[in-house]
């Protein structure tokens, strides 16, 4: 008994470890959308942006559906202008794909890189290195 609560232990413990950093990507996808200056909004996205901050905020990696969704709702909220090193047809073709959080941290590592520098927030600049580790961990 005791041996298969052992093994049990062993196989839970990663999964739960697993859960909690993956329980982060809403928080990810906020600071991200916190970063970019409201003139690369969208008129109707920007008047709607703190209801899609409260939805995505409890968003984790195991949501597939949900944060395809929801990205693709930020996606979409963001003028054609906001774009600088992609394209936001790119960037909705690639969401399509995604199956799991390898696939999430790749077309959310793509926006950081693709939105323009010149419509992003000073202070999301200065930190967007941590917000890129913070990804790289899920």
């Amino acid at each position: 008994m005791r041996v298969l609560l052992c093994l049990f232990l062993l196989f839970l413990t990663p999964l739960i470890q697993a859960q909690s950093e993956t329980a982060n990507l809403g928080s990810i996808m906020n600071s991200i959308a916190e970063g970019i200056s409201p003139d690369a909004f969208k008129g109707k996205f920007s008047d709607d942006i703190e209801n899609w901050k409260n939805a995505s905020k409890g968003l984790d990696g195991l949501d597939v559906k949900s944060f395809k969704d929801q990205l693709g709702a930020l996606i979409g909220g963001l003028k054609g202008k906001a774009f600088a090193e992609t394209s936001r047809k790119k960037l909705l073709k690639d969401l399509i794909g995604v199956n799991g959080l390898a696939g999430m941290k790749e077309v959310l590592n793509s926006l950081v890189f693709g939105l323009d520098p010149a419509l992003l927030k000073d202070d999301f600049i200065e930190n967007k290195d941590n917000v890129l580790s913070a990804l790289n961990k899920l």
